[in-house]
């Protein structure tokens, strides 16, 4: 039995609501009989949530929009971001961020030599849109009509599954050893 890292991001005992990150050790996905249990319940037991040590020392940055401050980090780094947004309290689950179509800077971001992992969950209120995701130098992730657009420099973009009007997906970008995948 190895205790895992976690943090508490939301708990709502009236709503039965629970946002639980864990820090879990490689496993193959396509092990049917990998799993880890959860134990919960006691009252008199100490908490080890601990939103710091909850991430990887890869992880850059994690926004969870449920704190006072919308664009404070919550990892180790402790970075704040810049930008405007507001706060949607009812969102899939819990509070959201609602942008004003303006850039969101991170400030410290830098693609690492083995590359990089972005992702979120979003909510389009109007599609088809143009609109661009995530930008840094000359990567950029795009909403193009329906469809996510990956481009990179030269190389031909990677295309993405499609979107749907006030339907949440989680969208995200994975790019290592030369390869790019959308999702």
């Amino acid at each position: 039995k190895t205790e895992l890292k976690y943090h508490i991001e939301k708990f709502d005992g009236l709503n039965e609501l629970a946002v639980v990150w864990v820090m879990l050790p490689k496993f193959d996905p396509k092990d049917k009989e990998a799993h880890f249990w959860i134990y919960h319940g006691n009252e008199n037991a100490p908490s080890a949530s601990d939103p710091k040590a909850g991430w990887d020392s890869a992880t850059l940055a994690a926004f969870h929009f449920s704190c006072q401050a919308l664009l404070q980090d919550v990892t180790a780094n402790g970075l704040t971001a810049t930008g405007e947004i507001a706060q949607q309290k009812a969102a899939l689950l819990g509070e959201a961020a609602i942008f004003s179509g303006k850039p969101i800077t991170v400030p410290g971001f830098k693609r690492g030599i083995n590359g990089f992992t972005w992702s979120a969950w979003l909510k389009p209120g109007h599609l088809p849109i143009q609109s661009v995701l995530f930008s840094h130098g000359d990567l950029s992730l795009k909403v193009d009509g329906l469809k996510l657009v990956l481009a990179a420099g030269s190389a031909a973009p990677v295309g993405g599954g499609g979107r749907k009007e006030g339907e949440w997906r989680h969208v995200g970008v994975d790019v290592a050893a030369g390869e790019a995948e959308v999702f």
